[in-house]
């Protein structure tokens, strides 16, 4: 997904947020991603556990765990080791199952990566999925050194939580030795007990970044659940993981690109830091942003914002990437201190008047931000369309068709407020009116190949004409 950096503002290229008037009732259409809570620099485990960590059921064997790295559309790929899935599995694919900790899916696709010269003990397997998940952002095992601390995630073959759904499991340990040399990449031993069934699954920092994948461990003998009262095996007293390093080299894979996955390591910084440099946070951040790589446009912005506290613009920039990934309330506070900062930053007026009045609907904030905006530039169609879909929300539909109509003279080409004018036209018996509105919109609709759109205002004409005919 492309995002359009001249502007900057959230469109419907980015995210559909467009409000369209009903036929009877005014319906709010939004794929904005769920609110999920991602902290300003790093991810906590417990976000990272419930929005990437997922538990991978085989047809005829133990089930092992897995972490997603990387969204395309729908289709979500997961990283995890080979020896929890069978090729068999992988080529019948509907007999492995993925289980996040809200819902179930078949496998897809999926790959091997534990043969030829550089064989690893991983696999990628895909599934579709229409939720929100976040894929893990990648840290680098080359920065982990002996004795950091780290956290394995993943679910004990027999972990249930009370009400029966399958329950992830943070393990904390200490790294030992990077280097291990144990063979199908295990090279990265540490401290700690592992249970079964959380083979595949990360090992992150404490900044939720991902350093490996964790695989082996040597079994004690048995321990009893807690809640199940069901024994499991216990593994150490060292347990190995493959560094994440070692997948990166492997890229590019089928159907898998580097730009794909989001890596994020953390630099070394000298005390004194250039504009050059903090400038340079701004520019990678929003290549990142531009690959839709959120988490690493966070970091980015974030370190831009370490370093100048008053940068302005990185708080619009990390404001527009919480929005996109749905944490909404983060967005709304980094668009205002960037407004509080610059009072001329329009686009993050705009964004945060959006976020107010479509997710929020908080209608009197989101109408003084477009307020603001339409006094500072009276020619802004956008923030008029904007205006007119809350007036139109507060029960004032004679305010919203003037600023619909505003918004059409100043952009022939804004659809919406064809059809959003059109539909209020048809409410107030206009239906002549309502029927050219209408039309306008759907050849308007047909030249930005907008089928869905196309199809909702032919099938408004087609509602409007039957009724005239009766």
């Amino acid at each position: 997904m492309k995002i359009n950096l001249s502007l900057f503002k959230i469109s419907s290229s980015i995210i559909s947020l467009l409000v369209m008037v009903d036929i009877f009732t005014f319906t709010l259409v939004s794929n904005a991603v769920e609110n999920k809570k991602v902290t300003a620099d790093c991810r906590t485990i417990p976000d990272v556990a419930d929005n990437s960590t997922v538990k991978i059921s085989p047809v005829d064997d133990e089930p092992s765990s897995g972490v997603i790295i990387s969204k395309k559309g729908n289709i979500y790929t997961v990283l995890t080791v080979a020896h929890g899935v069978k090729s068999q599995d992988i080529l019948d694919y509907n007999p492995l199952k993925i289980q996040s900790r809200y819902d179930e899916y078949n496998v897809i696709a999926g790959q091997l990566l534990d043969e030829g010269v550089k064989s690893l003990d991983l696999a990628i397997i895909r599934f579709e999925s229409s939720k929100n998940y976040i894929p893990i952002i990648f840290g680098s095992s080359q920065q982990t050194q002996k004795w950091d601390k780290v956290t394995i995630l993943g679910y004990p073959i027999t972990s249930t939580n009370r009400t029966g759904q399958p329950q992830i499991y943070p393990l904390e340990t200490t790294l030992i030795e990077i280097n291990a040399n144990r063979g199908k990449g295990y090279d990265m031993s540490y401290a700690g007990n592992g249970w079964e069934g959380m083979s595949g699954g990360a090992i992150i920092n404490d900044c939720g970044r991902l350093l490996g994948i964790h695989g082996r461990g040597d079994s004690l003998g048995t321990i009893k659940n807690e809640e199940s009262n069901e024994e499991m095996s216990l593994r150490g007293p060292f347990a190995a993981g493959i560094p994440i390093d070692y997948f990166v080299n492997l890229l590019p894979l089928p159907n898998l690109k580097i730009s794909e996955i989001a890596i994020n390591i953390k630099p070394n910084f000298n005390s004194l830091v250039s504009e050059d440099v903090q400038k340079s946070f701004i520019d990678l951040g929003l290549s990142e942003l531009e690959s839709n790589n959120l988490g690493s446009a966070i970091s980015y912005f974030t370190q831009a914002i370490q370093k100048d506290s008053k940068n302005h613009l990185a708080y619009s920039y990390r404001g527009l990437s919480y929005s996109l990934i749905g944490d909404k309330q983060q967005a709304i506070k980094d668009y205002s201190r960037a407004i509080e900062l610059n009072s001329n930053l329009s686009n993050a007026r705009y964004n945060r008047g959006l976020i107010l009045s479509r997710d929020l609907k908080q209608y009197d904030e989101a109408l003084r931000d477009f307020e603001e905006l339409i006094k500072r530039n009276p020619r802004d169609a956008d923030a008029l369309f904007e205006r007119g879909n809350i007036y139109f929300q507060k029960g004032n539909k004679q305010q919203a068709l003037n600023d619909y109509t505003t918004a059409i003279r100043l952009n022939k080409q804004l659809g919406d407020a064809f059809y959003n004018r059109g539909i209020i036209y048809h409410q107030k018996k206009k239906n002549e009116q309502a029927l050219e509105d209408l039309r306008r919109a759907r050849d308007i609709f047909a030249s930005q190949e907008n089928l869905k759109k196309f199809g909702r205002a032919n099938d408004a004409i087609m509602d409007i004409q039957g009724g005239v005919k009766k």
